[in-house]
């Protein structure tokens, strides 16, 4: 999807300062005075060994402490561990000996934070068990099938929750042998199947409204279409249901229960926001973004996860990779003094690493470049003289670099020179092959390379993934950033009527 250029609306942008000034009121009257550090770069391991006292003010009670016992017979004399869901990352924070009887107890002074945990296997595949406010209770599994098996005794949440667990394995993989054949028959049985499912979540979220597993439960309920919106057939409401998903995604997630923190919820639905239902335009984002944060602010602990989970997820070396969107987090909460947890070094380096993004955001001047033609001779990027000039840097090697190629064939002979030129740059020093290349698939437009080995690409476009592409306009101006092939035709044939000569 590509981001369009950013487009000032006075109206939002005072919107957008009603919500940063209300964040502004509600971290001084709260008096944060944490120091954590956020990295950019979270560790990705599945489970994190960790061994650690937790020390989180507002979740840590000096009262009974916990103990779980555990049986898991298959996996006797051997350590398990007990963790924790926070966000996308685990970590572990207790371990036990199982002994010859497959018997063991996780156990501590101090009362853990409510939340989805694991029993963490010696292979490092785990179960989940939930951690509510009461912290004994015992946990039996057979590791023949973990959600079906599972026996909990002495927490009225966890058997709730072992029986969903089993109730929904079950039919699920009534469901699953059902897919294998394709038909009418099958799919309504399918869906009369899915319709149990949702309506046993549905009792437990209406009769347990206090317990944290029917908030759990209905946090990751999304929102019901409206009948007049329904119908999937009609492309006319694609656009309305799309809208009113958007509008409503959040509505049955509860920013103000910090439990849910410790569960993989938050972080999974804002990834699926972004990456599936937010359009990928700037303007749009950064509203989403101001609006999220919105939700969260009378909360410290959901909105320092939030605000840290959305830097990292529009980062570079993040999940959806934005950099419009992370200047704008960067400048208008980390740099307006709006995330009081960070230091003054993790400040310093998000002002560096926003000022080197700056000219490549959209709406910024490209970049000059002077490269070499396959034949030797000299180009430069600002003497073409085009309305639109596509720039990919790219490699022979890349696969994706080669689909995306083979695809911009047929666009790039769609439309004259004088409205569409491509200028693409090889980004590693594979001369021969290049070349080879180009010659096997007949590219016709403007491959070049840095014969000097002097320009820093991956400092003067942020070449952090290949292809890297950018739309530039007849000013070489910046107006679409990463996008496919698909957008890229719609865009160039939505504006081939202007006259940009």
């Amino acid at each position: 999807m590509y981001r369009s250029p950013t487009i000032t609306n006075c109206k939002t942008r005072n919107w957008n300062r009603v919500i940063i000034d209300k964040i502004k009121y509600y971290l001084r009257k709260q008096n944060l005075n944490d120091n954590i550090v956020f990295k950019y770069s979270q560790n990705k391991l599945l489970v994190t060994i960790i061994f650690f006292v937790l020390l989180i003010s507002q979740s840590i009670i000096y009262a009974q402490g916990y103990k779980i016992d555990v049986q898991l017979k298959q996996l006797a004399d051997s350590n398990i561990y007990l963790g924790y869901h926070y966000g996308n990352e685990q970590y572990v924070i207790d371990t036990t000996h199982l002994d010859k009887n497959g018997k063991g107890v996780f156990e501590g002074k101090n009362i853990l934070p409510e939340g989805v945990y694991m029993i963490v296997f010696p292979n490092m595949k785990y179960f989940d068990v939930l951690m509510p406010a009461q912290q004994v209770f015992k946990i039996k599994n057979d590791t023949s099938n973990l959600n079906v098996n599972l026996e909990i005794e002495g927490s009225v949440e966890n058997e709730m929750y072992a029986k969903y667990q089993k109730f929904s394995t079950e039919i699920l993989s009534k469901i699953a042998e059902l897919s294998k054949t394709n038909n009418s028959e099958n799919q309504k049985l399918t869906d009369s199947l899915q319709l149990v499912i949702r309506n046993e979540r549905n009792r437990i979220i209406k009769q347990e409204p206090n317990t944290f597993f029917a908030s759990l439960l209905k946090s990751m309920v999304d929102p019901d279409i409206p009948e007049n919106l329904a119908n999937p057939d009609n492309p006319a409401d694609f656009e309305k249901r799309m809208n009113y998903l958007t509008s409503h995604y959040f509505d049955n997630y509860d920013f103000n229960d910090e439990r849910l923190l410790f569960s993989p919820v938050l972080y999974n639905k804002v990834l699926t926001f972004y990456s599936k239902l937010v359009e990928n335009n700037t303007d749009t984002i950064i509203n989403s973004v101001d609006n999220i944060l919105s939700r969260s602010f009378k909360n410290t602990e959901v909105y320092r996860f939030l605000l840290n989970s959305l830097l990292s997820t529009f980062d570079l070396s993040g999940e959806i990779p934005n950099d419009e969107a992370f200047v704008y987090i960067a400048e208008n909460y980390y740099l307006k003094e709006l995330a009081p947890w960070v230091n003054e070094n993790f400040i310093e380096r998000l002002k560096k690493h926003v000022n080197d993004l700056k000219p490549t955001l959209i709406g910024a001047s490209a970049p000059q470049l002077i490269l070499s033609d396959t034949s030797a001779n000299k180009l430069s990027l600002y003497d073409l003289k085009s309305c639109y000039t596509l720039v990919i840097f790219w490699n022979p090697e890349c696969e994706h670099c080669a689909e995306y190629l083979a695809e911009l064939k047929n666009v790039y002979d769609s439309f004259d020179a004088i409205f569409f030129q491509v200028f693409t740059v090889l980004a590693t020093d594979n001369q021969k092959l290049w070349k080879t290349y180009i010659q096997n698939n007949k590219f016709k437009w403007l491959n070049v390379y840095d014969a000097t080995k002097k320009n820093d690409f991956v400092q003067t476009y942020k070449l952090f993934m290949i292809p890297r592409i950018y739309l530039l306009d007849n000013n070489k101006r910046i107006v679409l950033k990463d996008f496919e092939i698909n957008e890229l035709n719609i865009f160039l044939n939505k504006n081939k009527k202007n006259d940009c000569r």
